[in-house]
Order: structure tokens, then C-alpha cells, then sequence
């Protein structure tokens, strides 16, 4: 549950402001009919909850509805211009011809578990993802509608901020994602009193930053990815332009967490465990996949990272064959006993395990292709995929058409 505090009113302490316009169409006609969104959010500096306002310019009804899917009670209180819907579980604007205004709360600090959160805004710093402030919407538009998006920020006086975003002047960030009209802020948002480390590797720009005065070992992570970002876009293909990585102490939540071209990672976590994976790694290939798990899948994204994040290590030379082979043996070991790869979230030894059936398939697809194609191939097809949720049938459908064999013998082998 999320924690509350009371001073929702507009005289809060300290802002943060976001200029959001609609989403970017991946061609423009010259004469198309556009669409531009202010999206603003007042942020306190000592509270947990933001003011967020939705401001819609258009020429003429392009923009007709928005339908917001809310998950939990963390934002309330909606009201502005045009008609505005509230029911269990969404809200629905249907917005004025002209556009339009829409005003609502949301709460920022949320416990990930009792003791630990995922994201936080204190008096100096605030760490957070963009779905914090701004709930999933789908749109309702006219066809051939376009848009740009743009990204704002106005900040308490000393406070900073870093973003995934491509900055086009100081604090104002372009937010693109071709074929959506309508696109709100996604991946994780940092800002106030911070230390930032920039690192050009390769055509890659990564950002890293943390609350001035905490110790997170930004500098030993810049290192780690000099060796093993070249590794992973030589395996891909590609080399995404930017990316960011957030990360504080506690009272934040003691893993990782991706999003879109940015991860949070917690301060104490290690380089490289005991078991020779790489939690920095691991996030950074969920980072470059974009993969949603489906249904009873889960296994398949997390051991895929994991799987990489031991990879990665071999093949920049931090791992040894003979270290790699011990790393393997342990994860046998200690995945002996899980029955099920398909029971809720996987983690742990349920994660040794799902690394070890992807092992497996990897040598398989090696086998049956001589070599012509592997797991590579695999993840290289995920990434450049249209990104629907991955199951172990989708799974099975890729391999057989990248080996041009069934497969039915190994996935109708797997503990359900």
C-alpha cells in the first residue's frame, strides 16, 4: 500500500513541472490536422503527493477521449473542462473541441513492500516513473491526426533533474515514439539534489545518477558497462542512444527495476554477485529486450537476463570458461528443486532454473542449425519484435522458425 500524507493543496513547496505533448505519429502530412498536450505536475519537495494538469491545444476535436485505467487509489480527485467519467477502476475525459484542462492528485511515495520503496520524494531528491504520475490512457482520435511530445520540467531552486529523454534545451526533453498519438512519460525520472556521471560507450550516451551524498559506485558501474555494453549491442545489432541509471539508499527498495531505456538499481547492490551474474547486467538486458512477460511466462524474461548478464561477463573476458562452467554447476544445484516455472513471479532459484532450460535451448538451436543460429538470435528478434507480451508459445514459434525444426519434444518437456 502507498503511503498518504495530508497538504494536497495547490501551495505546496517546491515544483517540478512537465510539458507533455501528444505522442509522436511516425510520418507527418504536411497539412495533418495536430494535436499539442501540456501535461504539468507539481511535485512537493516535502510531501508525497503531486498536482498534475493535463492542458490539450488542438484545431478542432482531433483529441476526442481519454480513458485512464487507475490500479490503485493513488490518484483521485479529477476535475476539469469538458465531461469527466469516474468509475471503478478508470476515469474517462471526453475533452471539449478546442481542448481542454484536466486537474487531478497523485500520491508519489510508494512501498514496494512494508519497509522499502520503489519510488520516493523526500526534501532534497526525487526518484520515480513516469506511470507514477501519469496513468495508463488509451486515445480516442481522429485518423490522420498528428502530434508532437515534449517533456518540461521546472524545478525548486538547486534541484536538478535527469531523464531517458533527448534534451532540446536546458530542462525541456522530447518524448517520441513512433505510430502513437497520444504518449505519455515512461521509464524512471530522478530529480533534486544529485550526483550525475556522464559516459559516452560507443554510440551509447548513459547517464548516471544518485542523491548527492550517497555512495552508489556510479564510477565501478561506468566501468562494468565500458566492458559489456559493446558485447550486447555487437549480440543485437543495434545500440540504443541513450540510456539512464538511477539508483539510491535506503529506505528504496533493495533490487532493480527496468524501464523503458532506463533501470533503478538500489545503491548496496553488488557488481557482480556471489553467483558470478551481474544485477547491473541483468537490468540492462531487460532494458534493451522491452520484454512483457504473459501469462504464466515470467520465467522467460527473467532467465533470459540472467542468462545475459552471465554472458555478457564471459564474453568481455570478466568470466573464465572454467569460471562460467562453475557459475552453471551452482545454479544446478541450487535450482534442483523447483517444480514449476510457470507459479507467479520468478526469482531466486526459480530464476537459477529458467537460465538452465534457456542454456539448454541454446545448445539445442546450435544442434540443429550447425551453428548457423543460437539464443542470439533469439534475443535479437525479441528486440526488434512489435513487443507483444512473450509466452512460452510465442517462445517456441521463434525458435522453430529461426532453427526451421519443431521443437515440441523440448517445450513439452518443461515443468508447467
Amino acid at each position: 500500500m502507498s503511503a498518504r500524507r495530508s497538504g494536497l493543496a495547490r501551495s505546496m513547496l517546491g515544483w517540478v513541472a512537465l510539458l507533455l505533448c501528444a505522442g509522436g505519429a511516425a510520418a507527418e502530412a504536411p497539412d495533418a490536422p495536430s494535436v499539442e498536450v501540456l501535461f504539468e505536475v507539481r511535485l512537493c519537495a516535502d510531501d508525497e503527493s503531486a498536482a498534475v494538469e493535463i492542458h490539450v491545444e488542438q484545431q478542432g476535436g482531433q483529441l476526442r477521449r481519454l480513458r485512464f485505467a487507475l490500479p490503485d487509489e493513488r490518484m483521485r480527485g479529477f476535475e476539469g473542462d469538458g465531461e469527466i467519467r469516474e468509475a471503478s477502476g478508470e476515469v474517462v475525459w471526453v475533452l471539449p473541441r478546442l481542448g481542454g484542462s484536466l486537474r487531478y492528485m497523485a500520491v508519489v511515495d510508494h512501498l514496494r513492500d512494508p519497509a522499502e520503496y520503489d519510488a520516493r520524494c523526500t526534501d532534497d531528491w526525487a526518484l520515480l516513473r513516469g506511470s507514477d504520475l501519469v496513468p495508463i490512457a488509451t486515445a480516442t482520435v481522429v485518423e490522420g491526426s498528428v502530434a508532437r511530445t515534449r517533456l518540461r520540467f521546472r524545478l525548486p531552486s538547486g534541484w536538478q533533474v535527469v531523464t531517458p529523454f533527448e534534451a532540446i534545451e536546458p530542462r525541456l526533453y522530447r518524448i517520441d515514439r513512433p505510430g502513437r498519438l497520444f504518449e505519455a512519460p515512461r521509464g524512471w525520472i530522478m530529480a533534486g539534489d544529485l550526483r550525475v556521471l556522464d559516459a559516452e560507450i560507443g554510440s551509447t550516451r548513459v547517464t548516471f545518477a544518485s542523491p548527492a551524498g550517497q555512495e552508489t559506485r556510479d564510477r565501478d558501474r561506468r566501468a562494468l558497462l565500458r566492458w559489456a555494453l559493446p558485447v550486447l549491442n555487437e549480440i543485437l545489432g543495434t545500440a540504443s542512444r541513450r540510456w539512464l541509471v538511477v539508483s539510491a539508499d535506503d529506505p528504496m527498495w533493495r533490487g532493480g527495476l527496468s524501464g523503458p531505456d532506463s533501470l533503478y538499481l538500489h545503491a548496496d547492490r553488488p557488481l557482480i554477485a556471489p553467483d558470478d551474474t551481474s544485477p547491473l547486467l541483468h537490468e540492462i538486458v531487460h532494458v534493451a529486450m522491452g520484454a512483457e512477460a504473459g501469462p504464466e511466462s515470467d520465467w522467460i524474461v527473467e532467465g533470459l537476463a540472467e542468462l545475459y548478464s552471465l554472458e555478457l561477463l564471459r564474453r568481455a573476458g570478466a568470466l573464465s570458461g572454467p569460471e562460467w562452467e562453475r557459475a552453471l554447476a551452482g545454479m544446478r544445484k541450487e535450482a534442483a528443486g523447483v517444480e514449476s516455472l510457470a507459479e507467479g513471479p520468478t526469482t531466486g532459484d526459480a530464476t537459477k532454473r529458467a537460465v538452465l532450460v534457456l542454456h539448454e535451448l541454446d545448445r539445442r538451436i546450435r544442434s540443429v542449425t550447425k551453428g548457423d543460429a543460437s539464443l542470439d538470435d533469439v534475443l535479437r528478434r525479441l528486440v526488434e519484435g512489435d513487443r507483444e507480451p512473450l509466452t512460452k508459445d510465442g517462445l517456441q514459434r521463434l525458435v522453430e522458425s529461426l532453427s526451421g525444426d519443431s521443437m515440441d519434444s523440448f517445450f513439452g518437456s518443461l515443468p508447467d
